[in-house]
């Protein structure tokens, strides 16, 4: 096949080409019609990478100008943390180009749930989606869309996901002579190209994709598992079907996906809008933790016996006396010290509002009770 396209981008410098002998120890891990993966180690830069091969001999001619004329975009984000890598071109002694790309020592994100899912918190999920995201604000900003985006080219290397694939979707697509419904992983897929199969794909369409993954995030699953074909999958996003919601799934979150995956592509959020939304669900969580953090210092301090602990029902004719940050003050009856009259200090740590200046307060007159007596002064109860 004629490549000029791709030896004049590399001969103008617009493509980086890196010597094949820089690569040692290959291990073919991916095998398909269009193109094999390696992994290899780049001894140069003491890299593990990955090395793909376009089998030219698949792809159409108009195709392979405009994966050229992508790759140069590329190149310029190559840089992106949640964008996996693109180190440049190399050339094979069998005379096939490679695309050198970053390596995700973690696979992809669909065999990482499978593997972490019982392991992950909130906290976890949104910081992945939010990585997704990021990604694909950075390929909407410079005028770039995945295409095929799904859980298996979304990439986990040292738990951080990485978008892969994107500017490649076309290219491997072209090798065939299907509709378009028929390119990429269905129930990812834009739905208008069930209804027109000459409809472009556009930035709408990777947020539709978007929505699916974030359903796949909460769940742990694969979308539309139990259905055996891509043709009966198809037939339900059509209808307007959708994944149920999954118990315990935030109802801000579920909001997203579902505004993300709605069939009308004018009305899904752009990207940065979806971005805000998981940023806002990350700070919120991140608050509800630092609030669980509180109630586990007590635990450790009494079960270490720095805190003497009573039971609540040793006092009685509670009254309340003032309200602090910290709480509320309430005048009490001791009635196992011969009914000695005391003040209950309620520590509201089960309340989403602590702060982390309020939880470091909090820790400092703690630790100096500790170091001024030996064993702190409060005595705590459960107060609710």
């Amino acid at each position: 096949m004629e490549n000029s396209w791709l030896e004049d981008a590399i001969s103008r410098e617009e493509i980086h080409f890196i010597a094949y002998d820089e690569f040692t120890h290959l291990e073919k891990i991916v095998e398909s019609t269009s193109s094999s993966i390696y992994k290899a180690e780049w001894e140069n830069y003491g890299l593990t990478i990955a090395l793909k091969t376009i089998k030219e001999a698949y792809i159409r001619k108009d195709i392979f100008e405009e994966f050229v004329r992508e790759l140069k975009h590329l190149q310029s984000i190559r840089f992106h943390e949640n964008i996996s890598h693109f180190y440049g071109i190399s050339k094979d002694p069998d005379g096939y180009y490679k695309l050198v790309l970053q390596y995700a020592n973690n696979g992809n994100l669909r065999d990482y749930l499978k593997d972490n899912f019982q392991k992950l918190q909130w906290i976890d999920k949104f910081r992945i989606a939010k990585e997704i995201a990021k990604g694909l604000v950075c390929l909407h900003n410079n005028g770039m869309m995945h295409r095929d985006l799904h859980s298996r080219n979304v990439l986990i290397h040292g738990g951080s996901a990485l978008i892969a694939d994107f500017g490649l979707a076309k290219l491997e697509t072209s090798t065939s002579v299907s509709p378009s419904y028929f390119h990429g992983i269905t129930a990812f897929m834009e739905p208008k190209c069930f209804v027109d199969q000459t409809y472009k794909r556009n930035t709408k369409s990777d947020v539709y994709s978007y929505g699916v993954i974030l359903w796949e995030i909460s769940s742990g699953r694969k979308p539309f598992q139990t259905f055996k074909s891509r043709e009966a999958i198809a037939i339900q996003i059509f209808r307007g079907n959708r994944e149920k919601p999954v118990e315990g799934t935030p109802s801000e979150y579920i909001e997203l996906y579902t505004q993300c995956w709605d069939g009308v592509p004018d009305k899904r959020p752009d990207m940065k809008t979806a971005l805000n939304i998981i940023n806002q669900l990350e700070q919120k969580d991140s608050n509800k933790e630092i609030s669980r953090s509180l109630k586990g210092l007590l635990d450790i301090a009494i079960f270490d016996n720095h805190i003497n602990y009573h039971d609540y029902d040793e006092f009685s004719e509670i009254t309340k006396i003032d309200e602090e940050e910290f709480g509320s003050v309430y005048k009490s009856v001791w009635n196992k010290n011969n009914r000695l009259m005391i003040v209950l200090k309620c520590l509201k740590v089960k309340e989403d509002y602590l702060n982390e200046l309020i939880v470091q307060n909090f820790a400092n007159k703690v630790l100096l009770s500790f170091l001024m007596y030996g064993q702190t002064s409060i005595n705590a109860t459960q107060c609710i």
